[in-house]
């Protein structure tokens, strides 16, 4: 049957939802959703955001789906790995910008001290705020958003040791992860800017997303 055909599908999807215990399940039906592209799955994927429903809702596509996308990729400082591709018909030429200011590089050695087993991590934010100056260096409307989701992306917790790096100096990683380094370059920017208030109607418009 055409799941597209179909005139109640949030009906359908609910339920499929039946089956949710099943994790692998319920990861097939929202990839199927991308495939299908079909705009009335938006509502559905949107209450649960996870890494699966951002790729499908980025290969649906549409203005619906751009400010979400965006809120999920720096409140968890989300990179889309090969999948980067269908992030461009929504992103254009900010695509590279957008996920270069989220690019943290991590290594990971297992260490053992006093008999005890435990994961040593090296973070780079470098590359993260490298990414983040060159939205500095765009002045528009649009980078100006971004740089105000920017200013708010949380602390990340984190139960391993480890060393932090950035283009500040280094820290010792001690359970938080912080992203102060990126919320200060964008705050910054937005000071010089005039602090232009979130507007989120700049997302909707087409020509915004292309830089000339």
């Amino acid at each position: 049957n055409d799941i597209k055909g179909l005139v109640k599908i949030k009906d359908v999807f609910e339920n499929l939802a039946s089956l949710y215990s099943n994790k692998e399940f319920k990861r097939s039906i929202i990839k199927t959703f991308g495939e299908l592209k079909d705009p009335r799955a938006i509502e559905l994927l949107l209450p649960e955001l996870n890494s699966y429903a951002i790729i499908s809702l980025a290969k649906i596509g549409g203005n619906e789906v751009k400010e979400p996308i965006l809120k999920y990729i720096y409140e968890n400082m989300w990179r889309p790995g090969p999948d980067k591709e269908f992030f461009i018909p929504i992103f254009k030429d900010y695509t590279e910008l957008i996920f270069n200011s989220v690019t943290v590089d991590a290594t990971i050695r297992t260490d053992i001290h006093e008999e005890e087993t435990y994961d040593n991590y090296l973070i780079y934010l470098v590359p993260a705020e490298k990414g983040v100056e060159v939205l500095c260096k765009t002045n528009t409307l649009l980078s100006s958003n971004l740089l105000n989701l920017i200013i708010s992306i949380p602390d990340s917790e984190f139960q391993s040791r480890g060393v932090v790096k950035s283009t500040t100096g280094e820290w010792e990683l001690k359970g938080l992860l912080s992203f102060q380094t990126l919320r200060d370059l964008a705050k910054k920017e937005l000071n010089k800017r005039g602090n232009p208030e979130y507007d989120s109607k700049i997302f909707s418009d087409e020509n915004a997303w292309v830089l000339k």
